[in-house]
């Protein structure tokens, strides 16, 4: 529907169609704005494998898809053309030689860690490492220095007994 104003020139109403579109888009913003707040809220602990953030994620670039689709039909509608030229690029990321580019404690075997990111059985996730068992007293000098770790190397060797066969100690000679 077209309209004359004062100076003479056209102007175009929006057709209840677009109107409905465009309310649509608005209402999909709001849901991918709800899908990344629910997304940074989850617990980690409560999702150790991050299969529900990932759902959210999921969800919402699902929408940032559609909600582009519609807001091309909608410029389509009201007679804009363009073309979008996106040019997407895989860089790789040089990795640095060691975990200690990090520079930050506490390192575990070179790599840092954030021990208050604790998962219920006690693994944290060290740096270029994964998911570990960090032990609370591990020393990291003595690491860098080949040391063994205070209480190994000291341990007490195996007993007769450790196999299952308390009763039964073997003969002298006998193997």
């Amino acid at each position: 529907m077209d309209s004359t104003i004062a100076g003479g020139q056209i102007t175009q109403h929006p057709s209840p169609g677009v109107i409905s579109l465009e309310l649509d888009l608005h209402n999909a913003a709001d849901a991918i704005a709800a899908l990344l707040t629910d997304a940074r809220a989850i617990d980690s602990g409560q999702d150790e494998f991050g299969h529900a953030r990932g759902r959210c994620y999921s969800e919402a670039v699902a929408l940032l898809k559609a909600s582009a689709k519609v807001g091309h039909t909608i410029a389509e509608l009201r007679g804009s053309k363009f073309e979008h030229n996106i040019n997407v690029r895989r860089q790789t990321i040089a990795e640095p030689d060691s975990c200690d580019a990090f520079n930050a404690d506490p390192l575990y075997q070179g790599c840092t860690y954030d021990p208050s990111a604790t998962l219920r059985d006690g693994r944290v996730f060290v740096r270029g490492k994964g998911w570990m068992h960090v032990p609370g007293n591990w020393d990291e000098g003595r690491w860098r220095a080949g040391l063994p770790q205070n209480g190994e190397g000291d341990t007490p060797r195996i007993s007769g007994g450790s196999n299952g066969n308390f009763g039964h100690q073997p003969e002298p000679g006998a193997e």
